[in-house]
Order: C-alpha cells, then structure tokens, then sequence
C-alpha cells in the first residue's frame, strides 16, 4: 500500500475557516474522484494548549494499492485538476509531498 501525505499552507491573508471550507468543499470532492484511489483522509491542524497556531494549516493523506497506481492517479485528468486546482487557483502555497509505502 503507498501513502502520500501532502502538508498543506493556507494563502497569506486568506483565514483558517475559507481554508478548510475550500479544501473540504471543493478540493476534496476531486481527489476523491482519482482512479485507484483507495482512502482519502483530511487532517485539520489545531491550536496548541497554549493557543499557538502550527506552522502548517492540515495535511491530507492519499492511499494506493501500489507507487504505479499512484502514479496513474496523478497523471490522470482528475489528478491534473487537482494539481491545478490546489497549485494555481492562489488558494494556497505549493504543498509538501511526502510519499511512503506502507
């Protein structure tokens, strides 16, 4: 099984909460629609106990059968949209790509 965890860094000036409604309510829906795609999970970061902000917004977890299916799936239209929609819509800085095999 291979996992890709994208860190994700909301836009300067945009607020946490059009933030999470974007990537809940727009870019979800399109990465769930990648071919192979087995699981998708979102990760909301949150505040310390103190009250301190994170360093990063949330990150999403993409699981595939294999590195191959993986591959497919981000070549693939809806994997472009998604790369398109997250990398030049202005909503938020180039994410961190961390990819593993489980």
């Amino acid at each position: 099984m291979m996992k890709v965890v994208y860190v994700m860094f909301k836009k300067a000036g945009m607020s946490r909460e059009e933030f999470r409604g974007y990537w809940k309510d727009t870019h979800a829906p399109i990465a769930k629609e990648m071919p192979g795609l087995k699981e998708y999970v979102q990760n909301h970061a949150l505040v310390d106990p103190e009250g301190n902000e994170p360093p990063y917004d949330g990150f999403d977890e993409l699981y595939f059968e294999s590195q191959e299916a993986m591959e497919e799936a981000l070549a693939s239209s809806e994997g472009e949209r998604l790369s398109a929609t997250s990398l030049t819509s202005a909503t938020w800085k180039r994410p961190w790509a961390l990819p593993s095999k489980r």
